[in-house]
Protein backbone atom coordinates (compact mmCIF):
# COMPACT_ATOMS: atom_id res chain seq x y z
CA UNK A 1 0.00 0.00 0.00
CA UNK A 2 1.24 3.46 -0.91
CA UNK A 3 1.82 5.60 2.16
CA UNK A 4 1.41 9.36 2.27
CA UNK A 5 4.52 11.31 3.08
CA UNK A 6 4.60 13.37 6.26
CA UNK A 7 3.07 16.77 5.58
CA UNK A 8 5.40 19.74 5.30
CA UNK A 9 3.75 23.13 4.89
CA UNK A 10 7.03 24.98 4.41
CA UNK A 11 7.97 22.50 1.68
CA UNK A 12 4.58 23.07 0.02
CA UNK A 13 5.04 26.85 0.11
CA UNK A 14 8.50 26.49 -1.46
CA UNK A 15 7.13 24.27 -4.25
CA UNK A 16 4.34 26.74 -5.01
CA UNK A 17 6.88 29.59 -5.09
CA UNK A 18 9.10 27.59 -7.45
CA UNK A 19 6.11 26.88 -9.69
CA UNK A 20 5.56 30.64 -9.93
CA UNK A 21 9.18 31.24 -10.92
CA UNK A 22 9.02 28.51 -13.55
CA UNK A 23 5.74 29.79 -14.96
CA UNK A 24 7.31 33.26 -15.31
CA UNK A 25 10.29 31.66 -17.09
CA UNK A 26 7.90 29.94 -19.49
CA UNK A 27 6.60 33.37 -20.52
CA UNK A 28 10.18 34.39 -21.41
CA UNK A 29 10.56 31.74 -24.08
CA UNK A 30 11.23 28.63 -22.03
CA UNK A 31 7.94 26.94 -22.92
CA UNK A 32 8.91 23.58 -21.37
CA UNK A 33 9.16 25.25 -17.94
CA UNK A 34 5.37 24.97 -17.76
CA UNK A 35 5.82 21.22 -17.28
CA UNK A 36 8.30 21.86 -14.47
CA UNK A 37 5.85 24.29 -12.86
CA UNK A 38 3.12 21.66 -13.00
CA UNK A 39 5.52 19.20 -11.37
CA UNK A 40 6.18 21.59 -8.50
CA UNK A 41 2.46 22.14 -8.02
CA UNK A 42 2.03 18.36 -7.84
CA UNK A 43 4.83 18.19 -5.26
CA UNK A 44 3.18 20.95 -3.21
CA UNK A 45 -0.07 19.00 -3.32
CA UNK A 46 1.72 15.85 -2.19
CA UNK A 47 3.36 17.72 0.70
CA UNK A 48 -0.07 18.61 2.11
CA UNK A 49 -2.28 15.62 1.28
CA UNK A 50 -1.80 13.78 4.59
CA UNK A 51 -2.61 16.46 7.16
CA UNK A 52 -4.02 19.36 5.15
CA UNK A 53 -6.40 17.88 2.55
CA UNK A 54 -8.20 21.18 1.88
CA UNK A 55 -4.92 22.90 1.04
CA UNK A 56 -3.98 19.93 -1.15
CA UNK A 57 -7.31 20.19 -2.97
CA UNK A 58 -6.84 23.93 -3.57
CA UNK A 59 -3.36 23.30 -5.02
CA UNK A 60 -4.69 20.43 -7.14
CA UNK A 61 -7.51 22.57 -8.57
CA UNK A 62 -4.98 25.25 -9.53
CA UNK A 63 -2.70 22.66 -11.12
CA UNK A 64 -5.52 21.02 -13.08
CA UNK A 65 -6.69 24.43 -14.30
CA UNK A 66 -3.11 25.18 -15.42
CA UNK A 67 -3.16 21.91 -17.37
CA UNK A 68 -6.49 22.69 -19.04
CA UNK A 69 -5.93 26.41 -19.68
CA UNK A 70 -2.46 27.42 -20.84
CA UNK A 71 -3.19 31.06 -19.95
CA UNK A 72 -4.23 30.37 -16.36
CA UNK A 73 -2.01 31.95 -13.71
CA UNK A 74 -2.80 30.72 -10.20
CA UNK A 75 -3.14 33.19 -7.35
CA UNK A 76 0.33 32.28 -6.12
CA UNK A 77 0.63 35.05 -3.53
CA UNK A 78 -2.73 34.22 -1.95
CA UNK A 79 -1.93 30.50 -1.90
CA UNK A 80 1.54 30.97 -0.42
CA UNK A 81 0.27 33.41 2.24
CA UNK A 82 -2.46 30.96 3.20
CA UNK A 83 0.03 28.09 3.54
CA UNK A 84 2.36 30.27 5.62
CA UNK A 85 -0.55 31.22 7.90
CA UNK A 86 -1.18 27.48 8.39
CA UNK A 87 2.44 27.07 9.53
CA UNK A 88 1.87 29.67 12.24
CA UNK A 89 -1.32 27.93 13.40
CA UNK A 90 0.39 24.53 13.39
CA UNK A 91 3.31 25.94 15.40
CA UNK A 92 0.91 27.36 17.98
CA UNK A 93 -0.85 23.99 18.28
CA UNK A 94 2.47 22.16 18.73
CA UNK A 95 3.56 24.66 21.39
CA UNK A 96 0.27 24.26 23.29
CA UNK A 97 0.63 20.48 23.15
CA UNK A 98 4.20 20.65 24.48
CA UNK A 99 3.19 23.02 27.26
CA UNK A 100 0.40 20.66 28.31
CA UNK A 101 2.68 17.61 28.11
CA UNK A 102 5.45 19.11 30.21
CA UNK A 103 3.51 21.25 32.69
CA UNK A 104 4.11 20.22 36.27
CA UNK A 105 7.36 18.38 35.56
CA UNK A 106 10.43 19.13 37.64
CA UNK A 107 13.71 20.32 36.16
CA UNK A 108 15.10 16.82 36.82
CA UNK A 109 12.22 15.23 34.90
CA UNK A 110 12.75 17.58 31.97
CA UNK A 111 16.50 16.97 32.00
CA UNK A 112 15.92 13.23 32.08
CA UNK A 113 13.48 13.50 29.16
CA UNK A 114 15.95 15.64 27.21
CA UNK A 115 18.71 13.07 27.55
CA UNK A 116 16.40 10.08 27.01
CA UNK A 117 13.43 11.10 24.85
CA UNK A 118 12.61 7.45 24.04
CA UNK A 119 11.83 6.78 27.70
CA UNK A 120 14.81 4.50 28.36
CA UNK A 121 14.81 5.51 32.02
CA UNK A 122 11.14 4.59 32.25
CA UNK A 123 11.95 1.08 31.08
CA UNK A 124 14.75 0.79 33.65
CA UNK A 125 12.35 1.98 36.35
CA UNK A 126 9.72 -0.52 35.20
CA UNK A 127 12.25 -3.35 35.25
CA UNK A 128 13.36 -2.35 38.75
CA UNK A 129 9.73 -2.25 39.95
CA UNK A 130 9.17 -5.78 38.67
CA UNK A 131 12.41 -7.02 40.24
CA UNK A 132 11.45 -5.45 43.57
CA UNK A 133 8.30 -7.55 43.60
CA UNK A 134 5.88 -4.77 42.76
CA UNK A 135 2.37 -6.00 41.97
CA UNK A 136 1.92 -3.72 38.99
CA UNK A 137 4.11 -2.09 36.44
CA UNK A 138 3.97 1.68 36.73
Amino acid sequence: MLELRESCLLCAAKHVAQARVLLLESKKGYDYHVVYALGHMAEAEDETTGDFPLVAEWIRRERKTMEDDAGHVPQFRKLICFIISMIDKESAQVLAKLEAEFSGLSVEDLTDWWHNPQGEHEEEHTATSVEDGADSIS
